[in-house]
């Protein structure tokens, strides 16, 4: 810490004119822990100005962190931000608002206030009113806030929202310094991650970056280094939570020289050494002292442009680790589990599956796409991104009855396909028909000779149209028949009913579908009628019948009688009293 100070002391000294700038008025000797407003959870705290400097900000490890209460940011285990800002260029007003006064930049502080974001976090909200107050109309709400509950999936995000609150188009840029400090080491080295590369203690450039993340670490100063690591992100990892924004530029520089500037930076020519005992960055004093700066819209031709009422947002993320230790971030996506296994629903009724994706130790992942798709009776598909608890919930109504197989699989690549190690499940849903909504007797009209069989099927069909199976059909038939009967419908819906008719006339069949089987027609069971005809024979072509009889009539008299009849319509007849009453021929 000692080393720090006589560091700053020297830089106010080289730069009078900056004084102001690097504390807004306040030595970091000076400035009393706790003069800013602090949260987060037992694995990190951040803290944030909200009095001089309104919105710089630190970070420090928690309680619970393997090695606790120790700095991310400078400052930060004293509770004390200082030395890390943002800063925002306009470059349609030539204008760079910065968190405190930096010569000629425009200071932010009288247009900020800084509230608690829950627990765990600390907003700053700028609200630029335009002009004459302000060069543009604007609203920049910056959160510095701890995400997660475990070491796995806890950090520290820095995210910036610029929102356009003006009538033209204006031309964004987004500057981050970050200041670190390993134990007493204010140099530390920085190493690229994923994929790695050589530890640097140089200035150096990367337009864009083209890894994951980064280490800091610190190589001397230190009694036994490597104290810690501390880690920030570039263009991933891609199982944090939130992503972060890929910066346009990223700079591992001199702070003694940026943090003088606003805005603008360049490396030196040749790069200084920032991390080693003997330097040419701290003007002479033993010990390096660097920091990272992140670009988003470097300048004008890579600025974030932003028409009336548009944002854009920019996030980078922080977190620590035990020396020697892995980074403490989740791993890819190596498990997926569907629950429910199986479930069975009336058709109609809405069905939900939620997949839980963790790593290869258990550690829910966030921010994983889950693809689903159903197949067999019915077919969906769609797509969740996991929440914090690593679950993505997927639902769809099925309305065919049958089963079905529902598959979800965990788009680590976000690529629309399932790769060979990407996991996945599947999960069975039986869907059952729906009470009975339509029943149909067929057929509707027939016509039959009297003494023959009749026969009508009704089909029972839920309001989605499937065949509801073990439902009872009550038929009556009125008319020149006068009966009744009751019939289970069939695996196909389907209920068979016959009688025969033994004289001419017309009937009349109804039906109807007894769901609750209480023999009663009641509102909403469907029914249907259908109408039959009895009618008599008719003769057969080319037939011909021949009789003939006698008998005695009352008066005594003796008869006989005789004749015959064919088809088509011919025939006699004759009949012949003998007498003596009345004797007669007819």
């Amino acid at each position: 810490m000692v080393k720090r100070l006589l560091t700053r002391l020297t830089v106010l000294a080289l730069v009078a004119s900056a004084s102001i700038a690097f504390f807004g008025g306040t030595s970091h000797a000076d400035k009393p822990d706790g003069d800013a407003l602090c949260a987060g959870n037992t694995i990190y705290v951040v803290c944030v100005d909200d009095i001089a400097n309104k919105g710089r900000y630190t970070a420090k490890t928690g309680p619970l962190h393997p090695v606790p209460g120790v700095n991310l940011l400078f400052g930060g285990a004293g509770n004390s931000p200082a030395t890390s800002h943002s800063s925002y260029r306009s470059f349609t007003t030539g204008t760079t608002y910065t968190q405190g006064t930096f010569g000629t930049s425009f200071n932010l502080s009288p247009f900020a206030s800084v509230t608690l974001l829950g627990t765990t976090g600390v907003r700053t909200t700028y609200t630029l009113p335009g002009p004459p107050a302000t060069p543009d109309e604007l609203l920049i709400v910056q959160d510095v806030n701890v995400n997660g509950s475990t070491l796995a999936n806890s950090n520290v995000a820095i995210t910036t929202t610029i929102t356009n609150h003006g009538g033209s188009p204006v031309a964004m840029g987004v500057r981050y310094l970050w200041d670190f400090q390993i134990g007493v080491d204010d140099g530390p080295t920085f190493q690229a991650q994923s994929p790695d590369g050589m530890v640097l203690h140089y200035e150096t450039e990367f337009t864009p970056p083209n890894f994951s993340f980064y280490r800091i670490v610190d190589n001397d100063t230190n009694p036994t280094p490597p104290t810690y690591q501390v880690f920030g992100t570039a263009n991933g990892p891609t199982t944090l939570i939130p992503q972060p924004t890929p910066p346009t530029q990223l700079t591992y520089g001199c702070w003694p020289s940026s943090f003088t500037t606003s805005f603008d930076y360049s490396i030196g020519s040749p790069p200084r050494d920032v991390a080693d005992q003997i330097n040419d960055c701290t003007g002479g004093l033993l010990g390096g002292d660097s920091d990272v700066i992140y670009w988003w819209g470097r300048s004008a031709a890579t600025a974030l442009e932003l028409g009336p009422a548009e944002s854009t947002t920019t996030n980078a993320l922080l977190f620590a680790a035990a020396p020697n230790a892995p980074p403490p971030i989740p791993g890819p996506p190596a498990k997926l589990t569907l629950e429910p296994k199986m479930d069975t629903n009336q058709v109609g009724q809405p069905h939900c599956v939620t997949a839980t994706v963790t790593d290869s130790s258990g550690t829910p992942l966030p921010g994983v796409t889950v693809r689903f798709s159903v197949s067999g009776a019915n077919s969906a598909s769609g797509a969740a991104t996991t929440d914090a608890n690593g679950q993505a919930t997927f639902c769809y109504t099925g309305t065919v009855a049958g089963t079905d197989t529902i598959f979800a699989f965990a788009d680590t690549n976000n690529n629309g396909m399932r790769d060979q190690d990407e996991p996945s499940d599947t999960a069975t849903k039986v869907y059952k028909p729906g009470p009975p909504a339509t029943l149909t007797l067929s057929p509707k009209t027939a016509i039959n000779t009297v003494d023959s069989r009749h026969c009508v099927t009704a089909t029972v069909k839920d309001a989605f149209g499937n065949p509801t199976p073990g439902i009872t059909v009550r038929f009556t038939v009125t008319g020149s028949v006068n009966t009744s009967s009751s019939v289970s419908t069939d695996a196909n819906g389907q209920a068979t009913f016959c009688y025969t008719g033994s004289l001419p006339g017309a009937d009349v069949i109804t039906a109807y579908a007894d769901t609750n089987n209480n023999n009663v027609q009641d509102p909403g069971e469907p029914g249907d009628r259908a109408q039959k005809t009895w009618v008599t024979s008719v003769s057969t072509e080319g037939c011909k019948v021949t009789y003939g009889g006698r008998i005695i009539a009352t008066n005594m008299d003796k008869a006989t009688f005789g004749g015959n009849a064919q088809a088509p319509d011919k025939g006699q007849e004759e009949y012949q009293d003998h007498g003596p009453a009345q004797p007669r021929n007819v």
